[in-house]
Protein backbone atom coordinates (compact mmCIF):
# COMPACT_ATOMS: atom_id res chain seq x y z
CA UNK A 1 0.00 0.00 0.00
CA UNK A 2 1.20 3.42 -0.85
CA UNK A 3 2.00 6.41 1.80
CA UNK A 4 -1.18 8.35 -0.47
CA UNK A 5 -3.39 5.49 0.19
CA UNK A 6 -2.55 5.07 3.54
CA UNK A 7 -3.37 8.31 4.00
CA UNK A 8 -6.43 9.23 2.38
CA UNK A 9 -7.89 5.37 4.34
CA UNK A 10 -6.31 6.82 7.59
CA UNK A 11 -7.71 10.35 6.71
CA UNK A 12 -11.44 8.66 6.25
CA UNK A 13 -11.39 6.74 9.03
CA UNK A 14 -11.04 9.63 11.16
CA UNK A 15 -13.20 12.27 9.63
CA UNK A 16 -15.79 9.19 9.64
CA UNK A 17 -15.49 8.91 13.34
CA UNK A 18 -15.40 12.36 14.07
CA UNK A 19 -18.49 12.50 11.90
CA UNK A 20 -20.24 9.16 14.32
CA UNK A 21 -19.14 10.86 17.44
CA UNK A 22 -20.99 14.33 17.08
CA UNK A 23 -24.22 12.58 15.58
CA UNK A 24 -24.16 10.50 18.86
CA UNK A 25 -23.42 13.29 21.01
CA UNK A 26 -26.28 15.09 19.25
CA UNK A 27 -28.47 12.13 20.21
CA UNK A 28 -27.56 12.85 23.57
CA UNK A 29 -27.89 16.28 23.67
CA UNK A 30 -31.51 16.66 22.15
CA UNK A 31 -32.58 13.68 24.40
CA UNK A 32 -31.20 14.58 27.83
CA UNK A 33 -31.07 18.61 27.55
CA UNK A 34 -33.94 19.17 29.84
CA UNK A 35 -32.96 16.34 32.26
CA UNK A 36 -29.69 18.54 32.29
CA UNK A 37 -31.67 21.74 33.25
CA UNK A 38 -33.54 19.58 35.90
CA UNK A 39 -30.65 18.42 37.67
CA UNK A 40 -29.24 21.89 38.28
CA UNK A 41 -32.57 23.33 38.65
CA UNK A 42 -32.96 21.18 41.68
CA UNK A 43 -29.73 21.21 42.65
CA UNK A 44 -30.52 25.24 43.07
CA UNK A 45 -33.77 24.21 45.28
CA UNK A 46 -31.84 22.53 47.87
CA UNK A 47 -29.64 25.09 48.08
CA UNK A 48 -26.29 23.09 46.59
CA UNK A 49 -26.11 25.95 44.13
CA UNK A 50 -26.87 30.24 44.09
CA UNK A 51 -28.58 31.64 41.46
CA UNK A 52 -25.52 33.23 39.64
CA UNK A 53 -24.17 29.38 38.90
CA UNK A 54 -27.68 27.95 38.22
CA UNK A 55 -27.78 31.48 35.26
CA UNK A 56 -24.29 30.38 34.20
CA UNK A 57 -25.38 26.68 33.47
CA UNK A 58 -28.76 27.55 31.90
CA UNK A 59 -27.27 28.82 28.64
CA UNK A 60 -28.64 27.32 25.86
CA UNK A 61 -26.95 25.16 23.18
CA UNK A 62 -24.71 21.89 23.13
CA UNK A 63 -21.79 23.93 24.23
CA UNK A 64 -22.94 25.11 27.36
CA UNK A 65 -24.49 21.33 27.58
CA UNK A 66 -21.28 19.81 27.44
CA UNK A 67 -19.82 21.85 30.51
CA UNK A 68 -23.35 20.63 32.12
CA UNK A 69 -22.12 17.45 31.39
CA UNK A 70 -18.85 17.66 32.96
CA UNK A 71 -20.52 18.81 36.02
CA UNK A 72 -22.81 15.67 36.74
CA UNK A 73 -20.39 13.80 35.53
CA UNK A 74 -18.25 14.91 38.40
CA UNK A 75 -21.47 14.67 40.81
CA UNK A 76 -22.35 11.00 39.81
CA UNK A 77 -17.89 10.18 39.95
CA UNK A 78 -18.41 12.02 43.10
CA UNK A 79 -15.65 14.18 42.95
CA UNK A 80 -14.66 17.09 44.83
CA UNK A 81 -16.24 20.64 42.70
CA UNK A 82 -14.57 23.68 43.78
CA UNK A 83 -17.35 26.44 42.96
CA UNK A 84 -15.64 29.53 44.15
CA UNK A 85 -12.25 30.43 45.87
CA UNK A 86 -13.14 29.16 49.06
CA UNK A 87 -16.47 27.80 48.59
CA UNK A 88 -16.76 24.12 47.37
CA UNK A 89 -19.94 21.79 46.50
CA UNK A 90 -21.34 19.47 49.61
CA UNK A 91 -20.85 15.87 49.17
CA UNK A 92 -24.89 15.57 49.58
CA UNK A 93 -25.24 16.91 46.13
CA UNK A 94 -23.78 14.13 44.69
CA UNK A 95 -26.19 11.64 46.81
CA UNK A 96 -29.23 13.88 46.18
CA UNK A 97 -28.94 13.79 42.57
CA UNK A 98 -28.31 10.23 42.29
CA UNK A 99 -31.01 9.19 44.60
CA UNK A 100 -33.37 11.18 42.03
CA UNK A 101 -32.05 10.95 38.64
CA UNK A 102 -30.72 7.98 37.07
CA UNK A 103 -28.14 9.39 34.82
CA UNK A 104 -26.59 6.34 32.99
CA UNK A 105 -26.38 9.01 29.89
CA UNK A 106 -23.74 10.77 31.65
CA UNK A 107 -21.24 7.54 31.37
CA UNK A 108 -21.87 7.45 27.35
CA UNK A 109 -21.25 10.88 27.25
CA UNK A 110 -17.87 10.64 29.17
CA UNK A 111 -16.95 8.31 26.58
CA UNK A 112 -17.24 10.17 23.50
CA UNK A 113 -16.03 12.87 25.17
CA UNK A 114 -12.81 10.39 25.52
CA UNK A 115 -13.52 8.97 21.98
CA UNK A 116 -13.11 13.05 20.24
CA UNK A 117 -10.46 12.98 22.11
CA UNK A 118 -8.93 10.14 20.45
CA UNK A 119 -9.68 11.21 17.34
CA UNK A 120 -8.57 14.63 17.51
CA UNK A 121 -4.79 13.32 18.22
CA UNK A 122 -5.56 10.77 15.35
CA UNK A 123 -6.18 14.05 13.61
CA UNK A 124 -3.14 15.68 14.63
CA UNK A 125 -0.98 13.00 13.83
CA UNK A 126 -2.26 12.78 10.00
CA UNK A 127 -1.48 16.48 10.03
CA UNK A 128 2.29 15.83 11.40
CA UNK A 129 2.24 12.67 8.98
CA UNK A 130 1.53 15.23 6.29
CA UNK A 131 4.01 18.12 6.89
CA UNK A 132 6.47 15.02 7.08
CA UNK A 133 5.85 13.71 3.59
CA UNK A 134 4.72 16.16 1.43
CA UNK A 135 5.60 15.63 -1.61
CA UNK A 136 4.89 12.03 -1.11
Amino acid sequence: MSYSTFYIFFGLFVFLGMGVIYFLQNRIYKKYDAESFAVFYSLYRKGFIDRDELMYYFQPGSLFFMHRAQFIIMLVKRKKIKRTKRRWMAPEASQYILSVYELSWVKTYRYLIWASLFFFLLLCILYLIAKLHPNQ
